[in-house]
Parts: C-alpha cells; sequence; structure tokens
C-alpha cells in the first residue's frame, strides 16, 4: 500500500485567500499560487498525487517521490558518499550525470528523513 500523507484544504480558506472553488477545480494560475506557497513549506521530496473534493473540503494526497533531482552537486555529492555506506545504497538508481537518484517503491519511511536532512 502506498504510503500518503494528506492536507484538507476547506472551501472558505481558498476563498480567503482570493482562490473560488471553480478557479481551483479548474488548475488556474491562482490555485497553482496558493499550492505553491503551501508546497513551499513541506519537506520537498513530497508530489502531490491526487486531489478529492469532499463536502466542503478539498483534499490534497501527497506521497514520497519515486524519482529525485537534486539541485546542488556538492548535496548530491554528500549524500551519495553517506548514503553509500548504509544498506539503502542498493535500493537505489544513481545517475551521477543529472543528478538524480530513483527509488525503490518497498524503501523505509527512514531513507526520506535521511534524505531531507541533506535537503534542508
Amino acid at each position: 500500500m502506498m504510503n500518503c500523507k494528506y492536507i484538507f484544504l476547506p472551501i472558505s480558506f481558498l476563498e480567503a485567500n482570493n482562490v473560488s472553488k471553480e478557479s481551483f477545480m479548474e488548475d488556474s494560475s491562482e490555485s497553482k499560487l496558493l499550492l505553491s506557497s503551501i508546497f513551499k513549506n513541506l519537506p520537498p521530496y513530497l508530489e502531490l498525487k491526487n486531489i478529492f473534493l469532499v463536502h466542503k473540503n478539498f483534499i490534497l494526497t501527497l506521497t514520497n517521490k519515486e524519482n529525485f533531482v537534486f539541485d546542488n552537486k556538492e548535496n548530491f555529492s554528500n549524500f551519495i558518499s553517506f548514503i553509500a555506506k548504509t544498506n539503502f545504497i542498493n535500493k537505489i538508481k544513481i545517475d551521477s550525470e543529472k543528478k538524480e537518484i530513483s527509488i525503490d517503491k518497498d524503501i523505509s519511511p527512514y531513507f526520506y528523513d535521511l534524505m531531507y536532512e541533506f535537503l534542508i
């Protein structure tokens, strides 16, 4: 089963931020701006998987990314050096040219905690 996290956004919250229900459902520029402000406070390895409307709330389903590209080459190198000393090295594929790692779906959630330490 997929390890999901959920964010509940009441329609009243959207409206307080000048985003209508219809605008949010249409993925407007206003809704994208609001979502980006919400996601900037979340770990960078989370991605939006789905959005549901239930009663007067939007429910955002987030999952851990399976592919992650590091922006900083030094962070990428440090992370790879560290992770090579752990058992996780067997559960990831490394593309040094793209500074990208691909992660097995069954990897432990602790892996993401370790990754987060290198990304903050």
